[in-house]
């Protein structure tokens, strides 16, 4: 009698599961069906607006449009496509500081090869000093002297590269 029960409970959770699983496809597929219309409903509208707006003109204002908005396809000087011109004055600047951007990044990635180059192959860049300063070792010299005439001396020193460090 026992069996018989457990038997009973696995078949029936079995049933639901697949119950629950066949309910969930199913709405998976109403909400597929619902935006796919949706979509379709949106191109239905906009092509009758434009076809609203087409029969607002005369045949000579279409014919205008219809080549100032369109360009040939292909070969075929006959078929035609559409074509959005979205240029803007703020689409423009957009365009042209982006163009000034990617200079400067240009510039700034060439400024570093080159510096990595110069360090790779031991070229150093040319400045106005002959020679490197270092006034860290100026100040060295002179806190060990105490300063006076002593300290002026050890300071010539340093700076003809005798110092003790």
């Amino acid at each position: 009698m026992v069996w018989i029960g457990k038997v009973v409970f696995i078949t029936f959770e079995l049933f639901v599961s697949i119950m629950q699983f066949n309910m969930l496809i199913a709405m998976m597929t109403r909400t597929y069906e619902t935006i796919f219309q949706t979509q379709l409903e949106y191109k239905r509208q906009r092509a009758q607006v434009i076809l609203m707006l087409e029969l607002s003109l005369s045949p000579k204002e279409r014919h205008q449009y219809l080549l100032k908005y369109s360009r040939p396809t292909g070969t075929n000087k006959k078929t035609r496509s559409l074509v959005f011109n979205r240029e803007t004055k703020q689409g423009q600047r957009i365009l042209e500081e982006k163009r000034k951007t990617m200079i400067e990044e240009k510039k700034a990635v060439l400024k570093r090869k080159m510096k990595d180059l110069e360090i790779k192959e031991g070229i150093r860049p040319v400045t106005g000093y002959s020679r490197t300063p270092r006034p860290h070792t100026q100040y060295m010299n002179r806190g060990a002297g105490g300063g006076g005439a002593n300290g002026g001396a050890q300071n010539g020193n340093a700076m003809n590269g005798n110092s003790n460090f």
